[in-house]
């Protein structure tokens, strides 16, 4: 552990985003503990980028208070954001909406490595399906959460801050038009700041309860994941792939299939016929 130079971390925009943001109450409170004691727990880092600890660094970084690092060994960024996604998981403070993209982006994260280390991902789901007792359909609605959330986060920050904070309520089956929400919202905020109103702008989705909503959202999606079959299959270009891609193609198949299969024994205990 060292002292470190407050101006020479980096701030990595996607590891930031897996961390639930504190109430401004206990970021007062984490302040005036700083200022009289100084900042006592090290900040972990990783090639120079800041793992932990955003809201020691601002406060020591805005007051000029020294701290000391703990540098971390990490091989690439997948191994950063499953320890980062696993540290997280842990705190009691989190939303649902923020708890279910960390296991999708943790679901994720764990399958690139499993594949290079020869485990299925069918292996790695079942394993956090029983982690956080969820049913392995419900993890990969989860990835599909997480990966939506992140192609949206650089563009519309503050929007996807208040889904993760449940400022806004959005039902998951709603998640794949988030682009749309998205772009409203923003453009509402746009609006009002134009007109000088400092009221903070919010779109409120508050929705009658449908308990048909998550199976109509899952199936609007499954006739794009036909296509996109149907296009790879009548394509002929098997022959020319690279067995690494075959191979990577073969184990998300029997990932989907046995999802499938899942929800397809589900459907069949609770169907009434």
């Amino acid at each position: 552990m060292k002292k470190f130079n407050l101006q020479q971390l980096i701030i990595d925009t996607e590891f930031r985003r897996l961390f639930f943001n504190k109430s401004n109450e206990k970021i007062k409170k984490l302040k005036t503990s700083i200022l009289s004691n100084g900042c006592i727990n090290p900040l972990h880092v990783w090639n120079g980028i800041l793992l932990d600890g955003y809201d020691r660094y601002e406060i020591c970084l805005d007051n000029d208070i020294p701290f000391e690092i703990c540098e971390i060994n990490f091989k690439n960024r997948n191994e950063v954001i499953e320890w980062i996604c696993l540290n997280q998981l842990n705190r009691k403070d989190l939303t649902l909406k923020m708890k279910a993209y960390l296991i999708g982006k943790l679901f994720l994260t764990q399958r690139s490595l499993g594949i290079k280390k020869g485990i299925s991902g069918n292996d790695i789901i079942k394993k956090i399906a029983a982690d956080y007792n969820k049913h392995t359909s419900t993890i990969w609605k989860y990835s599909m959460l997480s990966r939506k959330i992140d192609e949206l986060a650089d563009d519309y920050t503050d929007y996807i801050n208040d889904v993760l904070a449940e400022k806004i309520s959005v039902p998951y089956y709603k998640m794949c038009k988030l682009t749309a929400e998205a772009h409203k919202y923003c453009r509402k905020s746009e609006i009002l700041k134009l007109e000088d109103k400092t009221v903070h702008a919010k779109i409120k989705i508050m929705p009658d309860y449908d308990p048909d909503a998550d199976l109509a959202g899952l199936k609007l999606t499954i006739p794009s994941w036909i296509g996109s079959i149907e296009r790879v299959r009548n394509s002929g270009n098997f022959e020319k792939a690279t067995n690494n891609m075959k191979i990577q193609l073969m184990s998300a198949l029997k990932e989907l299939n046995s999802s499938v299969e899942n929800i397809l024994k589900l459907m069949e205990e609770n169907c009434n016929e």
